[in-house]
């Protein structure tokens, strides 16, 4: 297996994470939790990236450790990923101390839209702005190898607020219009909307949601009360 050494916020190592470099059923083989390690609360690369999130303000979440040498590789140093667990309240409190924006950068698929929303969630609670990108690859370290420089650019300069993100998205949906189509936006925004940390921000958003949807901020907000 390829051992990644996996360190806490202060440099120490306390964990390796093993791939496997054959065909073995588990891909990846973590330390198991213990005294000096508890993943719920280590980010992966943190006392790497811990200076250039300092100094801009920002970090971006992936999902892995390939993920984060390929952000690092093309001179994004502000970067961590969870280690191989959903991304949890410790580690946005850890965060929040030196960074005030996170920008997601998960995988492209189902399951790496769900952990977004979630770690959208959790950021928000701490009063984190939470932003986000989307790539035309899978994920970070995929992008690297076919276009180091558009991974750069995504990442610096391309993040845009998740709750606008989502919000694109379902523009681009055909069904707006319909009955049918207005709950599932309204399935989608009403859990974002109720994250929102302050009163300016979710007038801002409602404005916005009621507009797609064709109908009043009154009925909205109404809407997110009974939410």
């Amino acid at each position: 297996r390829l051992m990644f050494p996996i360190h806490d916020h202060q440099g120490k190592l306390v964990a390796f994470g093993g791939r496997t470099l054959g065909e073995d059923d588990a891909k990846y083989i973590n330390s198991a939790e213990g005294p000096l390690y508890h993943k719920s609360s280590v980010l992966y690369g943190f006392h790497q990236a811990k200076e250039a999130i300092r100094e801009s303000k920002k970090v971006v979440i992936v999902e892995g450790y390939f993920d984060v040498l390929a952000c690092m590789r093309v001179g994004v140093m502000n970067v961590v990923a969870a280690c191989g667990t959903a991304f949890t309240q410790e580690q946005a409190k850890l965060l929040k101390r030196y960074a005030e924006t996170v920008i997601l950068c998960l995988d492209q698929d189902t399951a790496g839209k769900q952990a977004a929303e979630r770690a959208y969630h959790i950021c928000s609670a701490e009063g984190v702005h939470v932003h986000a990108v989307v790539l035309e690859e899978k994920d970070p370290d995929e992008t690297a190898a076919k276009n180091p420089k558009l991974l750069k650019k995504t990442l610096t300069k391309q993040d845009v607020p998740y709750v606008d993100l989502v919000l694109q998205t379902l523009q681009k949906g055909d069904d707006v219009g319909s009955v049918e189509g207005k709950r599932t936006v309204l399935k989608t925004m009403l859990p974002l909307l109720d994250s929102l940390p302050t009163a300016v921000e979710q007038s801002h958003y409602l404005a916005k949601v009621a507009g797609l949807l064709g109908t009043t901020e009154t009925a909205l907000k109404e809407d997110l009360e009974n939410y």
